[in-house]
């Protein structure tokens, strides 16, 4: 699985996700240290549904970053 960073994906990328989980793991990686950080938890879950939301406009499964 290719793992990158936000920053590190070039603007206007189209990315193809599975699902929710899948698109986490490409943007944010494995990285568990963050998760008792709630400030962050709660930036990546509104960061999630705003992408998930635009995932549902299209065709569920293309991601256009």
């Amino acid at each position: 699985m290719i793992r990158a960073q936000i920053s590190a994906v070039p603007a206007g990328t189209v990315i193809e996700v599975e699902n929710r989980e899948h698109l986490e793991k490409l943007i944010f990686g494995d990285n568990k240290a963050l998760e008792d950080d709630q400030r962050e938890l709660y930036a990546r879950k509104s960061f999630l549904d705003s992408v998930e939301y635009l995932m549902k406009q299209g065709d569920g499964r293309l991601v256009k970053l």
